[in-house]
């Protein structure tokens, strides 16, 4: 019987090869899990599979992404102190992309999801 390969999802508004502080540690991180033996998947809105390493999956979630125009819009709206009209559909179309991408997932890294006010 083969053991158990944990599986660790990364996720972030958008992976390598965006230049930013957080992809570089997000590369730095999944190149370190695979070469753990661990399965990754890095989750984000803007990314490309061919900048992360070869045993990595990339899962694009459009949504996710900052600059996405319907969280641009939303986030207009939001910062003038309105919720969008369609806050709540828009809220579980992101819920509904994120389950089965998350369902598999032993461990999950959320960098700036929580403390950031992009989405």
């Amino acid at each position: 019987m083969t053991p158990h390969r944990p599986r660790t999802a990364i996720l972030h508004y958008s992976a390598p090869p965006v230049v930013g502080g957080v992809e570089a540690v997000m590369l730095a991180h999944a190149r370190t899990f695979v070469a753990a033996g661990l399965e990754v998947t890095v989750i984000a809105g803007r990314g490309e599979q061919q900048a992360l390493p070869a045993d990595a999956d990339l899962a694009l979630v459009p949504e996710i992404d900052s600059r996405h125009p319907e969280i641009m819009q939303a986030s207009v709206q939001l910062a003038a102190g309105q919720v969008p009209a369609d806050f709540d559909a828009l809220t579980e179309r992101l819920a509904a992309a994120l389950r089965p991408l998350l369902q598999p997932v032993d461990a999950l890294i959320v960098h700036n999801v929580f403390t950031k006010q992009f989405n």
